[in-house]
């Protein structure tokens, strides 16, 4: 009755058999594994496994059917108390029933050598979500997984890192995280690159080579080249993981800031990570701006001089503007936005120096304010350091402030 039950069930009879004379059950009479067959096969369809999960799990772990209802039930809510739903829990033992077999002292023990490698204890959990496994041995599943992937050219901390970002990297074979690497620098990424992407975008390790080509060249029909395209997901890797009809999408919005298709691919080239931008923070840089006395066409030219003024803190900006305007050179950043690049801090010290040799900046010389730390230090015989020591610029803002009081 026993085996017959088994074999309706869906398993083989060469399945029944290794399970049936496994250590763990072999003892127990057939009437009596009939009870519990039916007792926990009914359980967990009830809590969420189907018939393909439970066979999986009887071959995985024999024993299970020599558990109680009540022992199963509790190894659950052990897991919960760790911080999981039910359903996750459910999730992580389909992937891993050898959980069953664990106490919940040992899977705090497990948790805690994972918290030693740095991981808090939400990555620990996080982690344990994508590769369960790793409550069998955390130690030695971990430093297998620092192994193989240093191996590639990462360190030990990038490891980590990007298991924290990516913890199904942990669940990758590394053949397959092998293949990934050396797909993707066959794709034309140099190996640096490569690392640099999947030091910044483990993710990429999920896809296998064909998706991630694919990817490149719907980006290239967009209107980008092959170099553009491999230079902007080197430089910002977490579009890779964008979906096109999201990249068509975010195109159409930034145009409607005012930018003309082309404009919009120019300056995604040359600063890829405004694809991260939303629209919304983009139209509140640009409103931002002409609140400091440009018009909205001024302001969209240097944006497509200088794109990456969107990652620009806007404080930061004005506190430019504002002193620029203190000596009447407001137009500066009209003619040329890429001096904002230079601190405010820096502006001042090389403004008041030349003062000092009686030379008076405005917009007919304003290139030497700019020139390079090397060229000005063999001009003048002075340091940078020497510079901002000698003219503080956060001592002349104190001064203001006071004056203001």
């Amino acid at each position: 009755m026993l085996k017959e039950l088994f074999l309706k069930f869906g398993y083989t009879e060469d399945e029944y058999e290794r399970i049936r004379n496994s250590y763990s059950i072999k003892n127990y009479h057939d009437e009596t594994l009939v009870i519990k067959f039916n007792e926990i096969t009914n359980y967990l369809i009830s809590v969420g496994y189907d018939k393909n999960d439970i066979i999986r799990t009887g071959k995985i772990l024999p024993q299970i059917f020599g558990l109680s209802v009540s022992n199963i039930s509790k190894k659950i809510v052990d897991m919960m108390s760790l911080g999981y739903t039910r359903d996750e829990v459910v999730e992580i033992s389909k992937s891993f029933p050898k959980i069953f077999s664990y106490t919940a002292e040992t899977n705090k023990k497990q948790i805690d050598v994972i918290e030693s490698y740095s991981y808090t204890k939400k990555q620990a959990l996080k982690l344990i979500k994508a590769s369960p496994r790793i409550l069998a041995n955390a130690e030695t599943y971990i430093e297998a997984k620092i192994k193989n992937i240093t191996s590639l050219g990462f360190s030990r901390d990038d490891v980590i890192k990007m298991s924290k970002a990516y913890p199904i990297l942990f669940r990758l074979s590394f053949k397959h995280i092998k293949n990934s690497f050396e797909g993707i620098m066959k794709l034309g990424y140099s190996f640096e690159g490569t690392i640099k992407i999947g030091r910044e975008y483990p993710q990429i390790f999920g896809f296998n080579g064909d998706k991630l080509n694919e990817k490149i060249n719907e980006l290239v029909d967009l209107g980008y080249t092959r170099e553009d395209v491999l230079r902007i997901t080197k430089s910002s890797p977490s579009i890779l993981g964008l979906n096109i009809d999201s990249i068509k999408t975010k195109i159409e919005e930034i145009r409607s800031i005012g930018y003309s298709r082309e404009e919009v691919l120019e300056i995604t080239r040359v600063s890829p990570p405004i694809y991260t931008y939303s629209t919304t923070s983009m139209m509140k840089k640009v409103h931002g701006i002409i609140n400091l006395g440009y018009t909205r066409e001024e302001v969209l030219d240097m944006t497509i001089s200088l794109p990456s003024i969107y990652g620009f803190n806007i404080e930061n900006i004005k506190e430019k503007v504002e002193f620029y305007d203190s000596i009447g050179m407001h137009d500066l950043l009209v003619v040329n936005t890429k001096n904002l690049m230079q601190s405010v801090a820096l502006s001042y010290a090389r403004y008041k120096f030349y003062l000092s040799l009686g030379i008076n900046i405005s917009m007919d010389n304003y290139e030497k304010l700019f020139i390079s730390n090397k060229v000005f230090e063999k001009l003048y015989g002075i340091k940078k350091e020497e510079l901002l020591n000698r003219y503080s610029y956060e001592e002349y803002i104190e001064s203001k402030e006071k004056v203001k009081k």
